[in-house]
């Protein structure tokens, strides 16, 4: 996105980018729900 610059505490995109990681890990990746829906769904 904006290389090294992403990261720092300037931008907002690395605060972003740090609350998405630990809302993957708290609620699941899209792999998981995906996973999840289709067993709920009998697929």
């Amino acid at each position: 996105m904006h290389g090294g610059i992403g990261m720092t505490d300037e931008h907002d995109i690395g605060f972003f980018l740090k609350r998405a990681r630990v809302a993957e890990m708290t609620f699941g990746d899209a792999a998981w729900h995906r996973d999840r829906y289709a067993r709920h769904e009998s697929y």
